[in-house]
């Protein structure tokens, strides 16, 4: 007869089904950063890790201020003309450290989770890799920052 999984491990699973869920829909979020609507005249409307929104920003490298970019865009979209030579403006190094850090968490936060499932589906208290799953799990949540 196997032992029942603790109230402990429970919580513990979905704690992290919500932490999951969380992380998914933060990293495809287009609003991390959102202006407030009643500012008028903004020029940004709002940011997300891969996604930026404008009302009506000016080209900074047009010294007549003949072209703007407006709508919501993919940082990296090879379709609008002049987007590429305005990147390093849009995208501070900040931000391409958020992208970066935050891509890590994200692909650990998918390895967990299937280890989760793992540990949720397969793992029993008394089977004998049990101690050390949870310790994969836990240490590899630990480094991803969560």
């Amino acid at each position: 007869m196997t032992k029942p999984r603790s109230l402990a491990g429970n919580v513990g699973i979905a704690v992290f089904v919500i932490a999951f869920f969380c992380v998914v829909f933060a990293f495809f979020s287009a609003s991390w950063l959102v202006s407030d609507s009643r500012i008028t005249g903004a020029k940004f409307d709002r940011l997300g890790l891969w996604t930026h929104c404008f009302r009506s920003l000016p080209d900074p490298n047009d010294e007549y201020i003949r072209r703007f970019f407006v709508g919501c865009r993919w940082i990296f979209d090879p379709f609008t003309k002049g987007y590429d030579q305005i990147r390093g403006y849009l995208v501070p190094g900040f931000l391409v450290f958020t992208e970066f850090f935050y891509t890590l968490t994200f692909l650990a936060t998918i390895f967990c989770a299937m280890l989760v499932l793992l540990f949720f589906l397969c793992f029993t208290p008394d089977h004998k890799r049990f101690v050390q799953l949870t310790l994969v799990i836990g240490s590899t949540l630990t480094c991803a920052g969560k």
